[in-house]
């Protein structure tokens, strides 16, 4: 056995993990590939997560486990294993989570116990069936994440880790996972502080259309339609994984231009199960969140927008068409022709008229993009806890943009020419990317990177983000029963605390939904 082994118990049997050194020089354990539930795979696939079984002998926690299966972002192959109920855990204490590209780096240079987490996506996470007798509510995806917060509520301690004090947080899909958890009692008492990033369970996206997906990605798949929802549920659990991944994506052009966004993600379930995520609409759930008694770091980037640049570009039918600025407008809210047309007119006003003089109007159309997909949601997030005397919450504005060559997601989504901070450009001061080039210690990057892992972990700890980083900035929580315009930690190369500056926008939002 190596000597830089090391065995931990967990409440389900044993796991070695291994030492390694981070990519700024500190040393750290790491237990990769531990097994949170069974394996999702035959009869269970699409099910919701079943606790796993025990074991006797050390599981080698020393490599990274499998990730679940899912389109290849760069090379549009599939990757991932449907074994994928796994975590890891990174600890320098003792005494998606697929670490592909994000990894622990910048965070373990802190003094916190780090836990990742795999789960099902697309059509294996997210697939819904009506009728009961199939047993396929939806939303396994994030019942995986709630079942892997109760293994670490569990087993942290065992780790070094305070099982009293978890923080949870996520990016866009995981911001959205995030605040769902925020507010089901599924996941009710298993942190005690939250941080969402770029995202929320109030978001379009984040509340998936009934649109017959189910059966859409059978008959492309070859089902005869026979049978109804049982036989639907036994042909997809036949299909092989891969098959089944390259099918999962059918959307129209015209439900593109409706943005919908993916066929596949989190809904209000058809029935009440054991493990029921969401009986209701997320924002039927606000003011009744367990969450609103734990404190919470919200915020974004400054052009989330910038993340359908492609394909704005490759149709601009999405912001030069006849119904363009319409298709803008929520369906859900059911509106007339008349009244949807006066509020497509007011975006144009507000946006285009009246946008940022130095953008072009495919810039200024992101710009809507950025609050109708992402600042929206999160600004109606905050006005549902402050309307209920709720836990701090403290808003942040990403707007430091870096060096291109330090943010992989910059360079696949945008070209180095439009300026603008995009969506998931402030990830890259938090994890180190695998693709990234190392920061220039002292530079800018290095900065930022020191910036906002002091910010969440010192808000991971105790509850509140300032530390020395803020002492000459000091970053308030919004105060309850306030109303907007809030006050936001602007996060640039300076930090300074300023009302957000995009609260027109936002405003003309709240005044537009019925």
């Amino acid at each position: 056995m190596k000597t830089d082994t090391i065995i931990v118990e967990t409440s389900y049997g044993p796991v070695r993990g291994i030492k390694r050194t981070s990519a700024v020089g500190d040393q750290f354990f790491s237990f990769r590939g531990i097994p949170y539930a069974k394996p999702p795979i035959g009869e269970l696939r699409f099910k919701d997560p079943q606790l796993p079984d025990s074991w006797t002998h050390p599981i080698d926690a020393t490599e990274a486990g499998h990730a679940a299966p899912a389109l290849n972002m760069f090379t549009k192959g599939v990757v991932g294993n449907e074994n994928c109920l796994i975590l890891n855990v990174y600890t320098r204490e003792y005494g998606d989570g697929s670490e592909m590209i994000y990894g622990p780096d910048y965070l373990l240079s802190k003094d916190i116990v780090y836990v990742s987490m795999n789960y099902r996506l697309g059509v294996l996470g997210f697939l819904s069936i009506e009728d009961p007798s199939a047993q396929v509510p939806g939303n396994a995806g994030i019942k995986d994440q709630s079942m892997a917060l109760q293994w670490v509520r569990k087993n942290i301690h065992a780790f070094g880790g305070n099982s009293k004090n978890i923080t949870v947080f996520g990016e866009s899909a995981g911001a959205g996972s995030v605040h769902l958890h925020m507010l089901s009692d599924l996941s009710k008492g298993l942190f005690d502080k939250a941080i969402v990033q770029s995202g929320s369970a109030l978001a379009s996206w984040c509340n998936n259309p009934n649109k017959n997906w189910a059966e859409r990605v059978a008959k492309k798949l070859g089902w005869d339609g026979v049978g109804g929802a049982t036989e639907l549920v036994n042909f997809l659990r036949k299909v092989d994984v891969e098959k089944l991944i390259l099918a999962q994506e059918f959307r129209t052009d015209e439900e593109k231009r409706d943005w919908v966004f993916s066929e596949w993600g989190p809904c209000v379930e058809p029935y009440v199960s054991e493990q029921c995520l969401l009986d209701r609409s997320p924002s039927d759930m606000l003011k009744t969140a367990w969450s609103n008694g734990i404190p919470l770091i919200i915020g974004g980037t400054t052009e989330e927008g910038l993340l359908m640049y492609r394909d704005v570009t490759a149709d601009p039918e999405l912001y030069k068409g006849e119904k363009a600025y319409e298709n803008l407008i929520p369906k859900e809210w059911n509106l007339s022709e008349e009244k949807t047309k006066t509020l497509a007119e007011n975006l144009k006003s507000v946006y285009i008229e009246g946008g940022c003089p130095t953008k072009n109007e495919m810039q200024k159309f992101l710009d809507i993009i950025s609050d109708k997909l992402f600042w929206h949601g999160m600004h109606s997030a905050v006005l549902g806890r402050l309307q209920v005397n709720a836990a701090p919450t403290y808003l942040y504005r990403f707007a430091f943009s870096a060096d291109a060559k330090s943010n992989h997601i910059r360079q696949f989504l945008v070209p180095s020419e439009v300026k603008g901070v995009c969506h998931g450009e402030d990830i890259a001061s938090i994890f180190k990317f695998s693709m990234n080039k190392e920061p220039t210690i002292n530079g800018a990057e290095h900065r930022a990177i020191d910036r906002m892992t002091s910010l969440f972990t010192r808000f991971a700890t105790t509850g509140n983000p300032n530390c020395d980083i803020t002492k000459h900035c000091e970053w308030k929580s919004i105060p309850n029963r306030s109303s907007p315009p809030f006050k936001c930690l602007n996060i640039d190369d300076e930090l300074s605390f300023i009302f957000y500056p995009e609260s027109r926008r936002i405003a003309l939002w709240d005044s537009m939904r019925p």
